[in-house]
Order: structure tokens, then sequence, then C-alpha cells
């Protein structure tokens, strides 16, 4: 073992070649980026007052990490998106899924596919019964606090919610019955099988899809419906961390994540829903507290 204010550059350049060399470079570039985060967070509590005294104490001065270039090939962005047929067949298959799985899956498409960390911390407190929403505290990022992103829940997610179940613990988005929240694994291991049923049955017109895949198609397919950059970036909490949202917008958009959401379970069904008029004055005590 080894002090870490004594790791040096070629002490970390070690350790994250071991796995780029390994031909996991995603996996590389994240470790890249948690050792630096780590450096990074040590040295800051050196100059806040309020900073951990466990990180203090560590006697941070000097971040190796800073100084490991950038793993070449490893941030290829993916741009698979399903098409509208596709989508309407994967929709299918999994409303024909019996069981906590199949509610797991049509949850978190209807809820515009949410980050699944962040699904599979929900738990009863969440909960909004009076507004029909939940609440997510986004932490991806720098937050030094939780950003609060408020997702309502159109009757078809609430169905999908009730058919989970939490008889068995708190946790909402589950296989469990509450007992624990459901993870990426879990989650990325039903819709791959799925989609290789999908390409078996020459459903697909391009390759297999992932989870983050069908988060990136619900926002590719409702801008095609016609809703705006500003009203995706608050359905999936993603692109807000400029002046003016932290600062001066206060806006929650309840309602037009609701719209957008009702706009998504139309592309799916084909069906038109009804959106109703939010009441903000009608405040659960439990997921408000």
């Amino acid at each position: 073992h080894m002090p870490a204010a004594k790791v040096s550059l070629d002490d970390l350049l070690t350790v994250v070649a071991h796995v780029a060399n390994a031909n996991k470079l995603r996996e590389s570039a994240k470790l890249r980026s948690y050792l630096k985060a780590a450096y990074a967070a040590a040295i800051r509590a050196r100059q806040d007052a309020r900073g951990l005294p466990e990180l203090r104490a560590l006697r941070i001065t000097h971040n190796p990490a800073g100084d490991l270039v950038t793993i070449e090939g490893a941030s290829n962005a993916r741009d698979r998106a399903l098409s509208l047929a596709e989508l309407r067949a994967y929709w299918k298959r999994v409303c024909a899924l019996p069981g906590p799985s199949g509610a797991l899956l049509r949850f978190h498409l209807l809820t515009g596919g949410q980050r699944i960390e962040q699904l599979g911390r929900l738990t009863r407190s969440d909960l909004d019964s009076d507004l029909d929403c939940v609440r997510i505290r986004d932490s991806k990022g720098r937050r030094k606090a939780a950003r609060i992103h408020d997702v309502p829940l159109i009757p078809a997610a609430l169905e999908a919610l009730q058919e989970m179940g939490c008889e068995v613990g708190p946790y909402l988005f589950t296989v469990t019955h509450g007992e624990s929240g459901a993870v990426y694994a879990t989650v990325q291991h039903r819709v791959r099988a799925i989609a290789v049923d999908m390409q078996e049955s020459g459903e697909l017109e391009k390759g297999l899809f992932t989870v983050g895949d069908l988060r990136r198609t619900v926002e590719t397919r409702l801008s095609a419906a016609g809703l705006q950059p500003h009203e995706l970036a608050q359905l999936q909490s993603h692109g807000l961390g400029g002046v003016q949202v932290r600062h001066y917008n206060k806006h929650d958009y309840l309602q037009e994540k609701r719209v957008a959401l009702e706009t998504l379970f139309q592309l799916l069904t084909g069906k038109v829903g009804t959106v109703t008029t939010i009441k903000r004055n009608r405040v659960s005590a439990g997921a408000r507290g």
C-alpha cells in the first residue's frame, strides 16, 4: 500500500494502462476520470472549512491524475436511435412481458428514459400521489447539491408502478417487490433479450440497442414530434448547468414534461391521451417535506 499523497503519475498510468491494454477503453476512461475527481476532491477539502476531515487528512497537494491524457477512442458517441416502427415493436414486446420485468421496462420508457441509477434510488417518499409524479435527485456532473427533477407519471406509468409493487420494501423501481431498487444490469439484461428477439424476428432495421439507445430514442422521436430542445432537456434532466437555469429560471416545467410524456405514449400506441392541468398548490407532505 502507498499513501495517496505519494502516488505518482507513473503509478496511476500503470493502473489505467492495464485496463486500456485489455481493450476496455470506456472503462479505462472512467477510471481515469474517477481518479482525477478523487484527487481534486481531496485538494478541495484542504481549501474548504466545511470539507471532509478524512479528505483533508490525506494532505493531497497535487493531482497526478490530472496529467493523464484522455483515452483515445473511448468517447466515441453512439448515435443509435430506434425508428418509430422499431420503438413500437419494442413497446409491444414490453407490454407482453409478464410480471415486474415488463412493468419495470414500461415504467422506464414511460418516464422518458430516465437514468437507471436514479430510478433505482426512488422510494415511497419520492412519490407524490397528489401531483402524480416522482422526485428524482439528479447528482450527475459537478453539482455540489443534487438537482431536484420531478417526473410526472401518466396513467400508464402509474399502472406499471403499481404492477411492480413495493410490498416487501420501499423501492419503487424494482423487480423484487420493493426490497431493492433495480440496477443498470437488471434493466440492460432484459432490454438486450428483447432486442435479440426483435433482431431474430426481423423487427430491427439496424443492429441491437441498449438502455442508453432507448433514452436517445425518446429524445429523438419527441424532437421529431415537435418538442423543443429545452423541453426535452427538462424531461431528461441534461444540459441544465447554465447560469440562467441555476439562478434565474425557477419554472419547474412539470406541465411541459407531462405533455411530452403524453406525446410519447401517443407515439408508442397511436392512442390520444388526456393531459390534466396541474394544481400547483397541492403538495404531498411525504414527498415535499
